[in-house]
């Protein structure tokens, strides 16, 4: 495999998808809102709330499971334990953005080339069929991953912002929004856009790739929920040993349809 060649079929797919103003609002916006959306409509509203008026018994069923994770839980006051516990649990909804944008990208990988009419000239070219697998990844991996991490650290800078007069030091970053950025983040795009690129060689438009890639992907929101639940019970060691197994066999799945692809795209 020739990584140049990957890497140019990468930039030309990057280059079209900057052309569709739906997939660039997609990469540009839907990271931003997301991650402004969460701690302005989750975690602003309760830093006006007064302190006497949060019950400290409210938060005793989870002070050891939090305890062990965040660093002075013990010393909070009760509004800083629900701001801080408010706090990760918007995180969930930012986590959703690796999923988001490769089920909207991926599904223009390759039906996206069969409607422009452009799959004859990639097929025509020097390209193996496992480059063309790579590229596809990698033009629907890089916009994601970018997304993401940008949508990290909006969305950590706005809440520590907010909260940090109430908790008196910084709660991002912190060893689970790191987790997730660089480890589960990456992982999930990977499933989600190996999944979207097997569904797009069988699906005859992007709209019926994006409508049933939705539906295909949506058991990844539930790993991704598992996964940050995870970080308060299991050791780091576990969890990324979790998040290696689906990603495998996807990963798997994925090199079978790369063996198969170019006869099926001619055939169809």
């Amino acid at each position: 495999m020739r990584w140049d060649r990957v890497w140019a079929l990468a930039k030309k797919d990057i280059k079209e998808y900057t052309k569709s103003k739906y997939v660039f609002f997609t990469i540009i916006f839907i990271p931003l809102f997301l991650s402004l959306i969460m701690a302005i409509s989750g975690v602003l509203p309760l830093v006006s709330i007064p302190e006497d008026e949060v019950n400290e018994n409210d938060f005793a069923s989870i002070d050891n499971i939090v305890a062990n994770v965040v660093t002075g839980w013990d010393n909070f006051s009760p509004k800083a334990k629900m701001l801080v516990i408010t706090a990760y649990g918007m995180l969930f909804f930012v986590a959703l953005i690796p999923v988001i944008i490769p089920s909207i990208i991926a599904s223009e990988t390759i039906v996206g080339e069969k409607e422009r009419k452009t799959m004859e000239g990639i097929i025509a070219s020097p390209l193996s069929e496992g480059e063309i697998v790579v590229g596809k990844i990698v033009s629907a991996f890089l916009p994601s991953i970018i997304g993401t991490i940008v949508a990290s650290i909006v969305y950590a800078i706005s809440v520590d912002i907010m909260i940090y007069p109430t908790i008196g030091r910084l709660l991002f970053p912190d060893p689970l929004i790191i987790l997730f950025t660089f480890v589960i983040s990456p992982i999930t795009t990977i499933i989600c856009v190996e999944l979207m690129i097997m569904i797009s060689t069988k699906m005859s438009s992007v709209r019926d790739a994006y409508q049933v890639g939705s539906l295909v992907v949506m058991p990844v929101f539930l790993f991704i929920f598992l996964q940050m639940v995870s970080f308060f019970f299991s050791s780091l060691l576990a969890i990324i040993g979790g998040t290696l197994i689906p990603v495998s066999y996807t990963h798997l799945r994925a090199h079978e349809t790369s063996l198969h692809l170019v006869c099926r795209l001619l055939l169809e």
